[in-house]
C-alpha cells in the first residue's frame, strides 16, 4: 500500500529502483538491479547516478567493471528507507531485540545522547559472546560497526557511583 502510494507522488520507476535496493546486501550489478526492479537499464543508470550523488550508494569500479553498493550508513539512506519502509532500526533497538529474543528478558541499554554507537548493555544474565555474534549481525546487515560495552546491574550502578558513567549523557533505548 505504501508503495502504491509513494508510486502515484512520486516517479513509479524511481521508487521501484530504490525499493530494490533497500533489499541489497553488498555489492550489486546495475544490470541485475535493473531486471530485479522491472526498470530499463538506462533508467535504472541516471536513478543510480543521482543515489551515488546524495551518497546513498557507492561505486566501485575495477578492471571496466562497475559494481555498486549501498551506504546504509548514510543520512540519505536513514531519510528513504524511513519514508519507504515502516522504520529503520538503530544498532541499540536492533541489539536489544536480538538478546531479548536469546533470553526471554530484555536487557536495559543506553547510548550516548551525542554518539548513538556508543552503546551500554546492563544485564547480568547476558554474555559478551552473545553481544559480539550480535555486533557481527548489525555491521553485515546494516553496514554499521558498533562496540557495545557489557556491564552487569551491579558493575553499572558502582560505575555511576564512582562517576564513570554520566546518566544525564545517557538514553535508554
Amino acid at each position: 500500500m505504501k508503495g502504491d502510494i509513494l508510486s502515484k507522488v512520486f516517479d513509479p520507476k524511481t521508487v521501484a529502483v530504490i525499493y530494490a535496493l533497500l533489499d541489497k546486501k553488498g555489492r550489486f550489478y546495475l544490470r541485475d538491479l535493473s531486471r530485479e526492479s522491472g526498470v530499463s537499464l538506462a533508467t535504472a543508470h541516471r536513478i543510480v547516478q543521482k543515489l551515488v550523488s546524495i551518497g546513498m550508494v557507492r561505486r566501485d569500479e575495477s578492471d571496466r567493471i562497475r559494481f555498486y553498493e549501498i551506504d546504509r550508513s548514510a543520512d540519505a539512506f536513514r531519510v528513504l528507507a524511513g519514508v519507504l519502509l515502516d522504520k529503520v532500526k538503530t544498532p541499540a533497538e536492533i541489539l536489544k531485540d536480538r538478546l531479548g529474543t536469546l533470553h526471554g528478558s530484555e536487557p536495559r541499554i543506553f547510548t550516548d545522547r551525542d554518539d548513538p554507537s556508543k552503546i551500554v548493555v546492563v544485564s547480568s544474565l547476558i554474555d559478551k559472546r552473545d553481544i559480539e555474534d550480535i555486533t557481527g549481525f548489525v555491521k553485515e546487515e546494516i553496514g554499521i560497526e558498533i562496540n557495545p560495552v557489557l556491564f552487569s546491574n551491579t558493575q553499572f550502578i558502582e560505575m555511576k557511583k564512582a562517576g564513570f558513567v554520566d546518566s544525564r549523557k545517557l538514553e535508554q533505548v
